[in-house]
C-alpha cells in the first residue's frame, strides 16, 4: 500500500463534460488497491475547491478540465488552480486544454506548427443568418466548437448545399447552444491516436487505430453521438507498417504543438491525397473499460489492461518528468 492519498475531482455542470458516476467509482475502486486514500469531490463552488487545497492530496485526478467561473469572470482551469496550489494532476497543463476545448483555437495551434488541418470557420450561434463561406468548397462538415463525445454531430453534419448549411448551423444553436466550426469535409480514412508517456521516461508512445463506422445516406463517414455512445465503431490497428509510422509521428507533433504532457488523444483523417490532417484533440479522453478508442488503442497495441492504464495514468501525475516535446518510438 502505497501512502498517498488522492482526490479524483469532477464538476456538478454536465457541459464540462465531467467523468461520469460510474466510471468515477471504477477509478476510485482500481486505485484504492494501491493508495492508501481515494475520495471523488463533486465541484459544485469556490468553496469546494478551498476544502481541496486545505487538504492537500498528493495527486488530483483530473475528471474535467475547467469549471465554470463561480466568483469569477472567467473559466478556472483545474490544472492551473491546484499546481499554484502546489497540488500535481494527471494529464495535461491548462494551456493545453485551453487549445483542446475550443477546436477552431486547436487547428490554429496545430497549423502553425506545420501540420496539415482541413480549411475551416467559425459562425457563432448569434449570427446564423450571415454565414459567408469565403474560400471553403463544398461537401462540408458542421460540428459544435466546444463540444466533445460527438455531441452535435450526426447525418445532416455532411453538408451539400447552402441550405443544409444553414438548417445545421440553426440546429446547433438552438440545440447545444454552441457556435459551430464549418470545415471542408476530408474523404480519406480517419484514425485515432492514444497518446501515453512511457513511465520513467520523457518519450511518448503513439498508438493509432483506424476507426470505420457505418456510412450516412449520403455516402459520408463519420463517428456521430449515436455511434460514440453506441460504442459501435469498429476499431483496427494499422496492418502496414509505413502507416503506423506516419500517422504515429504526425499524432506525436500535433500532440505536443497542443501542449499534451502526459496522455490524450489525437483525431487525424486523410485527405483525397492521403495527407493526415489533425481533426482534433482530447486531453481527457474516456477511460471506460472497452469504450471509446483511447482504452482499446492501448489494449490493441500494448496490451495494457484497463486496471494498468489507470494505475499507469496516476503514477505519470506522481513522477512527471520534466515537461519535454514529445518524441516517436
Amino acid at each position: 500500500m502505497i501512502e498517498k492519498n488522492l482526490e479524483i475531482v469532477v464538476s456538478a455542470e454536465r457541459s464540462f463534460g465531467s467523468m461520469g458516476p460510474e466510471i468515477r467509482r471504477t477509478i476510485q475502486k482500481i486505485l484504492l488497491e494501491v493508495y492508501r486514500d481515494v475520495r471523488v469531490t463533486e465541484v459544485r463552488s469556490m468553496h469546494d475547491l478551498h476544502a481541496i487545497v486545505t487538504r492537500k492530496p498528493d495527486l488530483i485526478i483530473l475528471g474535467t478540465s475547467k469549471l465554470s467561473h463561480f466568483s469569477t469572470k472567467e473559466p478556472i482551469w483545474l490544472s492551473e488552480y491546484f499546481e499554484e496550489n502546489g497540488i500535481p494532476c494527471t494529464g495535461s497543463g491548462s494551456q493545453a486544454h485551453n487549445h483542446e476545448r475550443n477546436k477552431m483555437l486547436a487547428k490554429q495551434v496545430v497549423a502553425k506548427a506545420g501540420y496539415a488541418t482541413s480549411d475551416s470557420i467559425v459562425v457563432k450561434k448569434d449570427d446564423v443568418r450571415s454565414v459567408v463561406l469565403h474560400d471553403l468548397i463544398y461537401p462540408l462538415f458542421i460540428k459544435p466548437l466546444d463540444k466533445g463525445g460527438g455531441i452535435g454531430v450526426d447525418d445532416k453534419s455532411f453538408i451539400q448545399s447552402h441550405a443544409e448549411l444553414e438548417a445545421k448551423v440553426r440546429n446547433i444553436a438552438i440545440q447545444q447552444d454552441a457556435d459551430s466550426l464549418v470545415e471542408e469535409y476530408l474523404p480519406g480514412k480517419e484514425y485515432s491516436v492514444a497518446i501515453l508517456r512511457e513511465l520513467g521516461s520523457d518519450t511518448h508512445q503513439a498508438m493509432p487505430v483506424e476507426i470505420t463506422s457505418q456510412p450516412t445516406e449520403a455516402g459520408a463517414s463519420m463517428l456521430s453521438h449515436n455511434v460514440k455512445t453506441n460504442n459501435i465503431e469498429t476499431v483496427t490497428k494499422p496492418s502496414d507498417p509505413e502507416t503506423l509510422e506516419y500517422i504515429s509521428e504526425q499524432a506525436l507533433g500535433m500532440f505536443n504543438a497542443i501542449g499534451g504532457r502526459d496522455y490524450g488523444r489525437i483525431d487525424i483523417r486523410l485527405d483525397a491525397d492521403g495527407v493526415a490532417n489533425f481533426l482534433e484533440a482530447n486531453l481527457l479522453p474516456s477511460l471506460t473499460e472497452n469504450y471509446g478508442s483511447f482504452p482499446k488503442a492501448c489494449k490493441l497495441h500494448h496490451e495494457l489492461g484497463h486496471t494498468d492504464l489507470i494505475l499507469t495514468i496516476a503514477e505519470l501525475g506522481m513522477n512527471r518528468a520534466p515537461t519535454v516535446a514529445a518524441t516517436a518510438v
